[in-house]
């Protein structure tokens, strides 16, 4: 069975946004939809790849405009406990929209 990487994208979107929402980051109230989510991972990819890669804060708050990224930014960057996994969530994305322009869908 394989799944589209937009639904991919979604479901692990989705699973960052409830782990946030436990640790009480409030910003993000809905689940994007596959269109959202795929933008979302396109433009990490395109535009922030290096700050990802870095795991810089400042650089990726100052880099990009989506006020709901740098309000989960500063709140993540606030709690170490947090970084590692939140990087790993940023660099899935990317790599996953990066790995779908080589061609083919995510196993499921």
């Amino acid at each position: 069975m394989t799944q589209t990487i937009g639904a991919f994208l979604q479901e692990k979107m989705g699973n960052m946004i409830t782990w946030l929402q436990g640790e009480g980051v409030v910003d993000w109230e809905r689940r994007p939809s596959v269109l959202e989510a795929t933008t979302f991972a396109e433009i990490l990819a395109a535009q922030h790849i290096d700050a990802i890669r870095a795991r810089d804060f400042g650089r990726l708050s100052a880099e990009t405009e989506h006020s709901t990224l740098k309000s989960v930014l500063s709140f993540v960057q606030g709690r170490e406990s947090l970084h590692d996994k939140f990087w790993r969530y940023l660099e899935l994305f990317s790599d996953t929209v990066s790995t779908d322009e080589q061609g083919g869908p995510v196993k499921a």
